[in-house]
């Protein structure tokens, strides 16, 4: 089993950033990924221009999905995650940092 941490919006439509269907579609695709692999997985997306004011956190379909809080970047919420946990997870982003 691997533990996977994802950029949702880098993962799923980096041109069309706001589209919510494209990231419905994704989390789907990867819950039926990770019920066939076993693999934990957990998608980031931005909260940075219309979060809420806090981080939301849930389960849908066997993956963990994070929304950033409002001003916070995906990035630094992966960067949290990946300081503060043991797992050696397998990051998917364009970002680069």
């Amino acid at each position: 089993m691997a533990y996977i941490l994802i950029d949702g919006y880098n993962l799923s439509a980096p041109l069309t950033k706001t589209s919510k269907k494209n990231a419905a579609k994704l989390i789907e695709d990867l819950s039926k990924y990770s019920n066939k692999t076993g693999h934990d997985i957990t998608i980031v997306f931005d909260g940075w221009k219309n979060g809420m004011g806090a981080e939301t956190n849930m389960m849908i379909g066997g993956v963990k999905v994070i929304y950033s809080r409002l001003a916070e970047k995906a990035d630094r919420v992966i960067m949290r995650l990946i300081s503060t946990s043991h797992k050696a997870w397998i990051v998917v982003s364009s970002d680069r940092r």
